[in-house]
């Protein structure tokens, strides 16, 4: 959902939208083979690591985890999908922080005593 939104985001931001004129078929394959294996090793990447996040005992480790999380996720975007437009990155980060509070918001509020 997080990659979804983004290409969204940056069509919005760019107003291009080539993405979705012209032929389904033809559209769904160039976003299967080209798109698709990012958005997967990201999840596997940052998604071990958040997991690992919920089991630290203290706070600051939790937040320490998090941070390095989307560090991992900014510089594997940059550098795999982006790396001639660093800015593309930091929108990627600004959704998935908006991704990552709104799935997790309760754990998150668990984790730092709020609840």
């Amino acid at each position: 959902m997080k990659y979804i939104a983004f290409y969204f985001f940056l069509m919005i931001i760019r107003d291009d939208y080539k993405l979705l004129e012209g032929d389904v078929g033809s559209s769904l394959a160039y976003f299967f083979i080209m798109m698709l294996p990012l958005p997967i090793l990201s999840m596997v990447l940052t998604g071990a690591i958040l997991y690992f996040s919920f089991k630290a005992k203290h706070s600051y480790v939790f937040f320490l985890i998090v941070i390095s999380a989307l560090m991992v996720d900014y510089f594997v975007y940059t550098h795999l999908a982006s790396p001639s437009n660093l800015v593309n990155g930091i929108y990627n980060e600004t959704v998935g922080i908006v991704f990552f509070v709104v799935f997790f918001y309760r754990a998150i509020l668990r984790k730092i005593g709020i609840r």
